[in-house]
């Protein structure tokens, strides 16, 4: 039997899920028609507060300079979603200010599907252009080097940097890492490579050997410029790029453990 979609009209539980999103700090989704016309905007959000005593909900946008008031109006209907409970409703907005928008406490809310989820994940795709485009670019066949390794070129560096989530900073040139890098509970040694580029959630090295690192290799940073780091900073090699065709040069990329 198919999973049905379930309907909450319970205002404490509804309080509830909107108390436990703002404790997480999840992220929500919402979008609305844009002034003026049928096109509508996608906004990432977190949960600013809800009450019942002013029978409303408040959202926060996490992209400072888009603001609510040049896109969204008071009255207008807003949808928001949960990807983490899969929970969807609509509301009308109540009122709005720069980052801040409230709308009106739902009467319901559902707790979607599987087969709604996947009708909404492509509405939140279509109004999001990054993850449009983030979708066509791994639709492009991948080419490989003669070690076996994917093969990333400057251009496609530079595509996905513009819509990678996380910001990354490049490397102050002449940066070295020393790592001790584990297989399968085993460790099997300490090396040395130059900094390609890091960010909050992750580093990428580079390497001049095909076959030094592999995918869900375990790494711990022990050193940056001869330096201890401040704080423990361990990681999971999630992908290896060759990135330079006249040499063997290669950047691992490596995700740091929450």
């Amino acid at each position: 039997m198919a999973e049905q979609t379930r309907i909450i009209m319970d205002e404490l539980k509804i309080l509830d899920f909107f108390h436990e999103l703002k404790k997480e700090e999840d992220p929500v989704l919402i979008w609305a028609k844009t002034q003026g016309g049928p096109e509508r905007k996608l906004f990432f959000c977190h949960v600013h507060h809800c009450n019942l005593v002013d029978y409303e909900v408040g959202i926060l946008n996490n992209i400072a300079e888009e603001h609510f008031a040049k896109y969204c109006e008071e009255g207008a209907d807003v949808f928001v979603y949960s990807q983490k409970d899969s929970m969807l409703l609509k509301s009308t907005i109540k009122r709005l200010h720069n980052n801040l928008l409230v709308f009106e406490f739902p009467k319901k809310i559902n707790i979607v599907a599987d087969e709604m989820k996947l009708s909404i994940h492509k509405t939140i795709e279509s109004l999001d252009p990054k993850k449009k485009q983030l979708k066509e670019l791994k639709s492009i066949p991948k080419k490989f080097d003669e070690h076996g390794v994917e093969i990333e070129t400057s251009e496609d560096q530079k595509r996905y940097s513009m819509l990678r989530a996380a910001p990354r900073g490049t490397a102050e040139k002449g940066q070295i890492a020393k790592i001790q890098v584990s297989r399968g509970g085993q460790t099997l040694g300490n090396t040395t490579h130059n900094v390609f580029d890091i960010s909050r959630g992750g580093i990428s090295l580079l390497s001049t050997k095909p076959r030094e690192i592999q995918k869900d290799d375990h790494i711990t940073i022990l050193e940056i410029n001869n330096d201890p780091p401040p704080f423990p900073l361990e990681g999971v090699v999630v992908s290896i790029k060759r990135i330079d065709l006249t040499e063997i040069k290669y950047r691992i990329g490596i995700k740091f453990n929450q």
